[in-house]
């Protein structure tokens, strides 16, 4: 059946790109869905989501996709959806430094990014009164409902949140806009936005780069450092400092609460802080350098696209199956895999900025 869908999307012109929202717990079942590079091109990584928000954890899944998925196989990298809790709230607690930590992580790993609407300011969950419920499924069994990661997206501080004209009412009801929303944070820099759009940016300056590879570093407990290309990604998970060797290269994207790394012989990473820095692999020496560079070294790739897509709801559910349309709302475009080199071939569409 996916092949027949996989070349039905080929037939249109540009292609369409298969996104599968594969709801499986073993990486195995997961890898099976992109067959022999003639299935789905992209499926979403489940284990990933319900992981612990911890450097080991989530390295494990990393890792652990990436032996899984095929050759050809683009994995992709997403921590919210709309059948569950938003990750600023299920992973960070709303504390928008580990929002940050989470997005860079993320965006920094080979393969695709997806964000759900929100995600981008560090929109967290929303407790939906019974009264005004609408989802009849999830909240049953004394299960929170699913109506929490689907309230309307936060555009301004108004009562609907920009959502809706004054005086209508929206399907659901806006959260707490006021502490979070777009035109708060569009104009500063010390937003989630802007922080959001600035590795984001580094992406799509290396989007015609070929894929990169992944390595994971030797760091001390709690601080997942790994390689991604050119890219050196160190996250410090722990409440504590930690210290590290300091490679001579400018820090292109640092978080935490004490903004950059300070800088001695020896790198200290505030809590909860993560830095992104270029490197330069010399091959005839076999290992790396860091000499410093501009911003405009930085690896990974991601860009919103305007090429259709068709998103299909695969849930573990015997032989049942349930395919819809990728909302084109502003609340719901797809983050495609432009830098996913061994599918830009087939995906010619034209490409947009975030």
């Amino acid at each position: 059946m996916y092949r027949d869908w996989r070349s039905i999307a080929e037939s249109y012109d540009p292609p369409r790109l298969l996104l599968g929202e594969t709801w499986v717990d073993d990486l195995r079942q997961l890898a099976a869905f992109y067959g022999q590079d003639d299935e789905l091109q992209l499926a979403f990584n489940f284990p990933l989501v319900f992981a612990g928000f911890s450097a080991d954890s989530l390295a494990s899944i990393v890792a652990s996709t990436l032996a899984a998925l095929p050759a050809s196989g683009c994995p992709v990298w997403t921590a919210s959806n709309h059948d569950v809790s938003r990750f600023p709230s299920r992973w960070c607690g709303g504390d928008e430094a580990k929002v940050k930590l989470a997005l860079l992580v993320l965006s920094a790993l080979p393969g695709s990014l997806v964000l759900y609407y929100g995600d981008e300011i560090g929109m967290t969950d929303v407790a939906v009164p019974p009264e005004l419920a609408r989802d009849t499924f999830g909240g049953q069994s004394g299960h929170p409902g699913r109506d929490r990661a689907r309230t309307p997206m936060q555009w301004d501080d108004s009562a609907s949140g920009g959502f809706t004209a004054p005086g209508i009412r929206s399907w659901l009801p806006s959260g707490h806009a006021a502490a979070r929303n777009v035109a708060a944070q569009r104009h500063d820099p010390g937003s989630v936005l802007s922080f959001c759009r600035e590795v984001l940016s580094l992406r799509r300056k290396r989007a015609d780069q070929p894929p990169q590879g992944y390595e994971r570093l030797p760091a001390p407990p709690g601080v997942w450092r790994y390689a991604a290309g050119e890219l050196i990604v160190t996250a410090n998970f722990t409440d504590r400092p930690v210290r590290l060797p300091a490679p001579v290269g400018k820090v292109l994207s640092p978080t935490g609460r004490s903004g950059y790394p300070r800088r001695s012989a020896r790198c200290c990473y505030p809590p909860l802080a993560t830095a992104a820095r270029p490197i330069r692999r010399h091959s005839h020496r076999g290992k790396a350098s860091y000499p410093a560079q501009s911003d405009e070294s930085a690896e990974a790739v991601v860009v919103r696209t305007a090429v259709r897509a068709i998103w299909f709801s695969v849930r573990a559910l015997g032989r049942g199956t349930m395919a819809r349309r990728l909302s084109q709302g502003r609340d719901g475009r797809l983050a495609a895999p432009r830098g996913c080199g061994w599918l830009r071939p087939r995906l010619p569409g034209r490409l947009t900025e975030c």
